[in-house]
């Protein structure tokens, strides 16, 4: 089966001046050089302490590293907080944790919590000085389970080296007033100036505020901030030298906008915003001080360093390089230019840890050769496993090129998806046409991959696959390489997937497994009236869902004809004008019954289809648990010319290698990593490629309902004390109600004492095993049998995603034009004659121009 491929009119007009040798960045097959990274850092990766569950606080002190973290007692349910402190190179690690102190705060030096579980006292901010004394900010929250009502009270100290307390105040001192009743106020944050004036910020009455000490005064003065917050926020207060600024975000147009705000100390009064310029400000955050810079800020490439006098940005850490991703360092402190420290979740270990980061110097740096991977706007899972690549290969590392939609969003535009992408596509060609194209493209339904594949462009990876020793075609579902396959070749891979299909009671559709858009129409005009054919879609919503399903139907890209001219698009087109328009306003849909009915819609028959998507076995048993009430469904698709009609969803990921690419060993070694069974098994998400992994899938989810179902017939008391009569549960006079309740630990059960009822209703129960189990119904007048996951239930999916053989695909600008003319047609300005020969000419003319 060919795949059919959007392909948008901007890409194709960028296309058009390609050639199979100017597209990608390798030209021939002459090896490229190796490269020298820039801006690497050397990770030392160390484990937090024993006793220390999870970490929320670093610090850095001269030459010491501070971790602030909790520990949690899991026979005592208590936790409490845990200190420990290291030197900066990762060595000497001590616990300096405090004795507990059982006796209630009094003293505001005391800055930790008593016994009472009611009473938590923890560090909120901690500021060391050059001149070796400690600014330490605490709150102490206490709850009164009487009245359940809760207060926080604040306390700031500053202590000489010694522990010596020089000074401490209280937020009485900071807000001036005694708290008003029923409002909520808090602090956060303090901040030292370098002349020694105090600024704190926090919440009043639901507002943000900002109090100035300034050194030669005793009071605190709110500053005027309400021009900054109208249409922004204040993101960062950062000190240089003597001089303090606010680093404020403006987000009413297009783009976030930053900008400096300096603040008088002296005055209490900010000054004039200074514009934050460059490329790498569009996608900002995480700010931080450090020597070297007047501050620190990353985006998911980088850490950078502004330099205030030059008003210039430069990149410092380069995240990839370093074999890092970026969700490690949004906890980062500087402890020079050359080095940092922070903590993070690293998903290779699977456990929280601190990093130590070292500038690797020049002379030591090993040249490698550099794979371009091109990814459409940014991908969380593509860096991951870039990442895992990179630390793993002495001979190639892989480079993630993003074209962010962001980038392409100009001042004043509003937010279209489909309009960014479509530049970001051409952006990419543009790169192509200048010899900067990728080695391996993240694919996906935007990039007009028939036009590469129809120059040459593109690899065909089953010779890459048979020469592999780790793999053979029949290692992967034969239905998806029919799929994707292309005139007997493989341009495009895609490791996990989702299905998308039309499901409904097999007593209203029947057990076909197929029907053509005759048979559909026939089908829906004899449904009972009070059966709709959808519950809650309407004209536009289900065009687009037949659309995507039905595209090949009506354009063979192999001889580039169409048949909108046919009886079956006819038929598609008086269906959907039968249909009702989305109201303007549909506040009013959404009345006091809706949900109900909603819930019940198939129960009672008003309706017939719903559109799905699956991507596990337990999914599937969820749609027959919770959307039908019976295992008796049908997955009949939608309507095509007879085959399967369902549709392949590529997962999060698909690839494509370039033709042109010199590295091809490289690239393959790392896009046939997804499709290893280590990887196919790594997750359930997505149904994946591999034969042997949809197996074990299957399997698991077997063994999981199986226990789900032992767990729930031991609480009932064994299957003999439960007798089904019609989906009604009748049960003995002793047996315990079952209350509803959620997110329950996987073996505690909530339940009520016995009762004297002859016959109990069961309600849902949730476990935390992943899935609701319980029965029957909350909604009146049901009770529904509990149905679990079978062999029977599991190999009839297995062998329904087995069955599907089409890739979903849509052609935007195809698309635009049958909305056009069929809009005059559902508006009654045209006839269906007229209609169906305008789309069929126009589209015609479309596919014969650019194909």
């Amino acid at each position: 089966m060919k795949m059919k491929r959007r392909i948008t009119a901007a890409a194709l007009a960028v296309l058009t001046v390609l050639t199979p040798l100017a597209l990608f960045s390798c030209g021939g097959q002459k090896m490229p050089e190796k490269q020298v990274l820039e801006n690497v850092y050397r990770v030392t990766e160390i484990p937090l302490p024993e006793n220390m569950n999870w970490m929320y606080d670093l610090t850095v002190e001269g030459e010491k590293i501070r971790i602030t973290g909790t520990h949690y007692d899991e026979k005592t349910y208590e936790s409490w907080d845990v200190i420990y402190e290291m030197d900066v190179d990762g060595t000497n690690l001590t616990d300096i944790t405090p004795p507990r102190d059982k006796e209630p705060i009094d003293d505001p030096a005391d800055i930790f919590k008593n016994d009472d579980p009611n009473v938590h006292t923890y560090e909120m901010t901690r500021v060391p000085l050059a001149d070796g004394t400690l600014w330490v900010g605490t709150c102490t929250y206490t709850y009164d389970p009487i009245t359940y009502t809760s207060t926080e009270k604040y306390t700031f100290k500053h202590t000489a080296a010694d522990g010596t307390i020089i000074e401490a105040f209280t937020e009485q001192n900071v807000f001036g007033a005694p708290q008003a009743e029923g409002e909520y106020r808090s602090l956060y944050n303090l901040t030292v100036c370098g002349d020694g004036s105090l600024l704190i910020g926090g919440y009043d009455a639901g507002e943000e505020v900002l109090f100035l000490r300034p050194t030669d005064a005793e009071a605190f003065t709110k500053l005027d901030t309400k021009n900054y917050l109208t249409e922004g926020y204040i993101q960062q207060r950062l000190t240089d030298g003597d001089d303090l600024y606010f680093l404020h975000c403006n987000y009413s147009g297009a783009k976030n906008v930053f900008s400096l705000i300096p603040l008088d100390t002296k005055t209490a009064t900010l000054g004039e915003p200074l514009k934050l310029e460059g490329d790498y400000f569009d996608n900002m955050y995480n700010f931080f001080e450090g020597e070297g810079y007047t501050f620190y800020f990353m985006n998911e490439t980088a850490v950078y360093g502004f330099d205030l006098e030059t008003k210039t940005a430069v990149e410092v850490l380069n995240f990839m390089n370093s074999d890092l991703n970026y969700n490690v360092a949004y906890n980062m402190k500087v402890i020079s230019p050359e080095k940092f420290v922070t903590y993070g979740y690293d998903s290779f270990t699977q456990t929280e840890a601190i990093f130590i980061l070292d500038r690797v110097p020049e002379d030591e740096l090993v040249p490698k050769y550099i794979i371009d991977v091109a990814v459409l706007a940014d991908d969380w899972t593509i860096r991951e496993e870039a990442v895992r690549f990179n630390r793993q290969s002495d001979e190639y590392r892989v480079n993630i090129r993003t074209y962010k939609l962001d980038d392409y969003l100009e001042d004043g535009q509003d937010y279209n998806y489909d309009e960014l992408i479509e530049k970001a596509v051409t952006a990419m060609n543009n790169d192509i046409i200048a010899g900067k194209g990728p080695d391996i493209l993240l694919t996906n339904t935007y990039m007009p991959i028939e036009s590469y594949i129809a120059k040459g462009l593109l690899l065909d990876l089953y010779p890459l696959i048979d020469k592999d020793e780790r793999f053979s075609r029949e290692d992967f579902l034969p239905n998806v390489l029919d799929a994707l396959d292309v005139d007997g070749k493989l341009y495009e891979i895609f490791p996990k997937f989702n299905i998308q299909t039309l499901a409904g009671k097999t007593s209203v559709v029947g057990d076909r497994t197929s029907w053509t858009m005759s048979d559909f129409a026939r089908w829906a005009r004899n449904l009972p009236e009070t059966t709709k054919v959808f519950f809650d879609l309407y004209r536009e919503d289900v065009f687009d869902l037949f659309l995507s399903f039905c595209y090949e139907e009506f354009i063979d890209a192999d001889t580039g004809t169409c048949s909108f001219d046919s009886i079956a698009f006819s038929d598609l087109l008086s269906f959907v004008a039968s249909l009702p328009e989305r109201p303007k306003d549909d506040s009013g849909i959404y009345g006091e019954d809706y949900w109900l009915q909603y819930d019940n819609r198939f129960r009672e028959d008003l309706s017939a289809l719903e559109p799905v998507y699956m991507s596990s076995f337990n999914v599937y048993t969820s749609l027959v648990n919770y959307t039908f009430y019976t295992r008796d469904i049908t997955l009949v698709g939608a309507p095509t010319d007879g085959e399967n009609g369902g549709a392949i969803i590529p997962g999060d990921m698909s690839f494509a290698i370039s033709s042109k690419t010199a590295l091809k060993d490289g690239a393959w070694q790392f896009v046939s990593y997804f499709l290893t069974k280590e990887y196919q098994e790594k997750n359930s998400y997505y149904f994946p490629i591999r034969t042997d992994a949809l197996d074990a899938m299957m399997e698991e989810a077997i063994r999981q309902a199986e226990e789900e179902k032992k767990r729930y017939e031991e609480m009932m008391g064994g299957n003999g004390d439960i007798v089904i009569d019609d989906g009604i549960a009748v049960l003995p006079e002793t047996f315990p109600t079952v209350e509803m309740t959620t997110a329950l630990p996987e073996t505690e059960i909530a339940v009520e004492e016995e009762t004297d009822t002859a016959e109990k209703e069961i309600a849902v129960v949730t476990t935390g095993v992943g899935g609701i189990i319980g029965m029957p119904s909350p909604y009146p007048g049901y009770r529904d049998e509990v149905l679990y996951l079978d062999r029977e239930m599991a190999e009839m999916l297995r062998d329904y995603v087995k069955s599907v053989n089409r890739v979903m695909r849509q052609n935007q600008s195809v698309t635009s034009i049958i909305k056009e003319d069929a809009g005059a047609y559902f508006a009654g300005q045209k006839s269906l004659e007229e209609t169906v020969k305008l789309i069929q000419n126009r589209v015609s003319t479309y596919v014969a121009e650019n194909s």
